[in-house]
């Protein structure tokens, strides 16, 4: 669901841009005033699975794959506010280091994934929680609806309105993202909370650190198909030719010193989580501190 470089123009990339900047910020300000922001090292562990989770595109129709956005899950885990600035760390990071989405885009990405994933999605969580709703079936429902509204939202940014059928194509491409989004956001919650009611922090921990592991083990198996954006792109013939961030050292989840393709994507993995690992966690203890 990464907009690539160029994507989108005229007023809709600051309008975008703003909007994210202020989501972010938000969260920022609610998170130094929260009392039960999480601990560094769950910050950094739910964010770095995240990260490795959205590696994992598999095929969802003819020639179309697509990948979990975690933003329920952040917020199911982390709360709202963390669950907001941990997608925000994970888009920055593709982008820069993976060339994962256009620099320029980096806006809208954020608004689509993480204001819109895991602030909508995990505030449509909580309310439907707090209606007796049972909790697996809030937490799937938010994360359906926190794909087809990031869907929307891509509409109407790619502001395409002349190209007849593209709402329908986008929405109907992503309900298949978003029941796979579901199932798989609605089993992790699950396993996790059943592990911090088990044995704690310490349990919950073992399990983001082998969903890590597991991630990256079978990464080389992700479907190569166009996810459903650049699909749905390609058939209305509005992708992009434009390159993302040409700087990135791991453009394309790989390593240009290494030839192997197995190991050349184990290395970039690794070395990504490693990295929204330390970033999340120096973001973490520096909320912390402002809240205490």
């Amino acid at each position: 669901m990464h907009l690539p470089s160029e994507a989108i123009s005229g007023p809709v990339c600051p309008v975008t841009a703003a909007v994210a900047a202020c989501g972010i910020s938000a969260a920022i300000y609610f998170a130094c005033k929260s009392k039960t922001f999480p601990s560094a090292q769950k910050f950094a562990l739910t964010t770095s699975a995240i990260f490795a989770l959205q590696m994992l595109n598999v095929a969802i129709g003819d020639g179309i794959s697509g990948h979990l956005i975690g933003g329920v899950l952040a917020a199911a885990v982390l709360g709202i506010p963390a669950g907001v600035l941990a997608l925000g760390i994970v888009l920055v990071l593709q982008t820069l280091l993976f060339a994962d989405g256009g620099l320029d885009m980096l806006g809208a990405n954020i608004l689509n994934m993480s204001i819109i994933g895991a602030g909508f999605g995990g505030f449509i969580r909580q309310y439907l929680i707090s209606k007796k709703l049972p909790e697996n079936a809030s937490t799937f429902a938010a994360a359906f609806v926190s794909v087809m509204a990031a869907a929307a939202a891509l509409c109407v940014e790619l502001s395409a309105g002349a190209k007849a059928g593209l709402w329908a194509t986008m929405l109907s491409t992503h309900a298949l993202v978003g029941l796979l989004e579901g199932a798989i956001t609605c089993a992790l919650v699950w396993v996790l909370s059943k592990a911090d009611n088990k044995s704690g922090a310490k349990s919950q921990s073992i399990v983001l650190g082998l969903i890590i592991l597991a991630s990256v083990a079978v990464a080389p198996l992700a479907c190569a198909y166009p996810d459903a954006l650049e699909w749905t792109m390609q058939k209305f013939s509005i992708l992009p030719n434009s390159p993302n961030f040409t700087g990135a050292i791991f453009s394309d989840y790989s390593v240009s010193a290494i030839s192997n393709g197995t190991l050349s994507l184990w290395v970039a993995a690794l070395s990504g989580i490693v990295l929204t690992g330390i970033f999340s966690y120096i973001l973490c203890k520096a909320i912390r501190a402002k809240a205490a």
